[in-house]
């Protein structure tokens, strides 16, 4: 199965249009596919296998090298953008980590980047323009031959131009805020206040008639207008108005131009669309950059009926039913989907993001749509690239927000539970999780919302074609923006039950075996301590009847034959003991112990066999402490001294070379000599139980066997290597 997906991955990258490649943990290429090697630059058989820091030496120290470092060595996948120099090229760059080693998703942007370079030029110069025109607009403001104000969305004036003081002879102190009113007459105070204030509440186009005092103390009729302000993302920012005679009705039309002209200009520079509706006539107006994103020409007009025709017929309905809806004041006024439009010119697809409030008149009728359009379709693109990907995995995918609420399920959630979306959306998933792991799996779900830490955890998940719950391991990395703040969270559930099921038969296995052992153990001590009385018995009674008799010939013959096989039966009895003390882990405390020490104790007992023999034995300590338990290192170099000098050749002088060394986690204590040996194939038997490769020689055969599981016992193992009459060496391994 894992080949199988391995494959399906790499077909599926071998066959994508945007360049990728993969790296292993040594840095070297192991995958690349041909738009990788194309905009490389490079053939891929020169790149497979090679380190990618030795074939692109001039990214060392790059942000390409920081970023891909960064992203092995913290778990977390890195966005970025960078240009390198030796390709003259921009890249877009996607790095996803995972356990043996890093994907990389890379694209050329060099258009985009001059595109960028251009729109940045053009938005300084907009932004140039626009103060520029702020200037300009309150150089003209104070040099019109009208009153002109600003406020802010509460209401309060925060501008009044020159006019203004010099018609009503108001200071700045006296005319902002509300102290305009003060200017008013009193018959007009009460209804001008009331009119500003109920068209600032309604966000409405204000007018109004009143008499203003000239700063001659003469009052004169002046027309009052106010057009409510909004920022490019629709936010109510207050008023701007004008205030002028009657007869100059002309000049605040061309004021009020002025200022529409000014909020163009701030769409334009963040590149939305704006539009304007009134459902009461019909009216659609459209900024030319919404007319370009419908694929019209700026010079063409069309209304609301003939707008729908250029959506794609699946989404038509759908908005239709969204507009209508508005119309109606309980509806909340606000307007924000994402939709398909196809172009009437180019005729080409585009997804648009709408956003929009509704304004409502006092019978709670829509007399007004405003809002924004912006061109999302390259965010749609990649979603889509997204979701074809995650379906194609054969485990369930899916993301969450920031707050943990679960957004997408790939195709394979749906097949296995048989839910929908709207039924496991947010945290909706929990009603498929076995109750008893239900708990822990939302605790560790919300402590890594909380941390921001890997999310891992093992549950049973229902299958929702026969009930049944199988086992997953549910996984999840968090995507992070620039200050570390998660705005995304991508994870996996997959389904582990078979392996889980094995391990929980293996564990079964493992008591039962356990059992098993014990109860040898239990047979073993058992067998041998009630054994040992009549053997002693039997002991007693033949040197009784030795005493007894003059035995001659024969019959001492017998009776020392006799008095032998009671003295092997007591060794085998002493034997199975020792296995039944070894087979139970280790016998004895851990300790630093001192091999030359410990070895002048073991040939001090020895010494009698090693004179007998005449062996020469060599000493070579490189590491002369080992962390062992003292009893059973003495026992382990009893039995291989013991064994080499037993099994020593007639041939010639026994020599046994004794060196320790270290060699990574483990000190090797070596015994080589130049005794009888054996050949490769029976190197297996040797550490068996009751296994003697030469019957000539005394001894019960379980000494080895006694030494390997003590070495076992304790994390280290052992070893031999031998040649018939050259010798044998064995090596024991012990762990640090």
């Amino acid at each position: 199965m894992k080949t199988d997906f391995k494959q399906q991955a790499v077909t599926i990258l071998e066959n994508m249009t945007d360049p990728c490649f993969v790296l292993d943990k040594a840095w070297n290429f192991i995958f690349l596919n041909q738009p990788a090697a194309f905009l490389l630059k490079r053939e891929k058989e020169d790149l497979l296998g090679k380190n990618v820091w030795n074939e692109f030496r001039e990214a060392v120290g790059t942000p390409f090298y920081q970023k891909y470092h960064f992203a092995v060595q913290a778990g977390s996948p890195v966005k970025f953008e960078a240009f390198y120099e030796p390709l003259d090229t921009w890249f877009e760059v996607n790095a996803m980590p995972f356990s043996e080693g890093l994907s990389v998703f890379f694209n050329n942007i060099n258009d985009r980047k001059k595109a960028e370079h251009l729109r940045e030029v053009r938005m300084e110069q907009e932004k140039q323009a626009l103060e520029a025109n702020e200037l300009y607009f309150r150089d003209m403001a104070d040099n019109a031959p009208v009153m002109i104000w600003t406020t802010d969305a509460s209401g309060y004036c925060t501008y009044l131009n020159k006019q203004w003081y010099d018609f009503t002879g108001q200071s700045m102190v006296e005319g902002l805020g509300l102290g305009w009113v003060n200017a008013v007459h009193p018959e007009d105070a009460a209804m001008a206040e009331e009119a500003f204030l109920g068209a600032n509440r309604k966000r409405i186009t204000y007018r109004v008639e009143f008499r203003l005092k000239h700063y001659d103390g003469v009052y004169r009729y002046v027309i009052d207008s106010g057009l409510p302000r909004y920022s490019s993302q629709g936010e109510f920012l207050g008023f701007i108005g004008s205030v002028v005679d009657i007869t100059d009705r002309k000049v605040s039309e061309i004021l009020l131009k002025e200022s529409e002209e000014r909020l163009r200009l701030a769409t334009e520079s963040a590149e939305l669309g704006t539009w304007d509706y009134y459902p009461l006539t019909g009216e659609l107006i459209w900024s030319d950059k919404c007319k370009a994103l419908y694929g019209l020409r700026p010079d063409q007009e069309v209304d609301f009926a003939s707008s729908l025709q250029l959506l794609h017929p699946d989404d038509r309905h759908t908005i239709e039913k969204e507009v209508q809806r508005l119309h109606h004041r309980d509806s909340g006024g606000h307007y924000d989907v994402e939709y398909r439009v196809l172009g009437l010119e180019d005729k080409k697809e585009r997804w648009v993001k709408a956003k929009g409030k509704a304004f409502y008149n006092e019978e709670g009728k829509a007399y007004r749509l405003i809002g924004t359009l912006l061109d999302i379709t390259e965010n749609r693109q990649s979603a889509e690239r997204f979701r074809f990907l995650a379906d194609a995995i054969p485990q369930i995918v899916w993301t969450a927000e920031h707050n943990g609420n679960v957004d997408y399920w790939n195709a394979h959630w749906y097949v296995y539970t048989g839910l929908d979306f709207k039924e496991t959306k947010a945290w909706g998933w929990q009603k498929v999780i076995h109750p008893d792991d239900l708990p822990q799996t939302v605790n560790i779900w919300e402590e890594s919302l909380k941390t921001g830490k890997f999310y891992q955890v093992e549950y049973r998940l229902l299958r929702g074609s026969d009930r049944s719950y199988r086992w997953h391991l549910g996984r999840a990395l968090p995507m992070k923006d620039p200050w570390g703040n998660i705005i995304k969270w991508f994870g996996t559930c997959t389904d582990i039950h078979d392996r889980k099921l094995s391990e929980e038969n293996l564990l079964r296995a493992n008591q039962e075996l356990s059992k098993i052992n014990n109860d040898l153990d239990n047979f073993i001590y058992t067998a041998s301590h009630d054994l040992k009385s009549p053997i002693v018995n039997l002991e007693g009674l033949l040197l009784v009847l030795k005493r007894k008799i003059q035995a001659e010939g024969e019959v001492e013959k017998m009776l020392h034959m006799m008095n032998n096989s009671v003295q092997r039966f007591k060794g085998t009895l002493r034997e199975l003991t020792e296995i039944s003390k070894v087979q139970k882990a280790h016998d004895g405390e851990t300790e630093e112990v001192d091999l030359s020490g410990l070895w002048e104790d073991v040939t001090g007992v020895l010494q009698h066999e090693i004179d007998r023999y005449q062996a020469r034995i060599c000493l070579d300590l490189e590491e002369t402490h080992i962390s062992f338990s003292r009893k059973n290192l003495r026992s382990i170099l009893y039995n291989l001294l013991s064994n080499a000098l037993k099994y020593s050749s007639p041939q010639r002088i026994p020599l046994i070379r004794v060196s320790t060394k270290r060699a990574g986690d483990y000190t090797v204590l070596s015994f080589a000599d130049n005794g009888m040996g054996f050949s490769s194939s029976k190197k297996n038997k040797v550490f068996g139980m009751f296994n003697r490769l030469h019957t000539h020689v005394e001894g019960s055969g379980v000494g080895l066997y006694i030494v390997k599981r003590m070495v076992e016992n304790a994390e280290g193992r052992i070893e031999v290597e031998s040649v018939p009459e050259q010798g044998a060496t064995f090596k024991v391994y012990f762990k640090h």
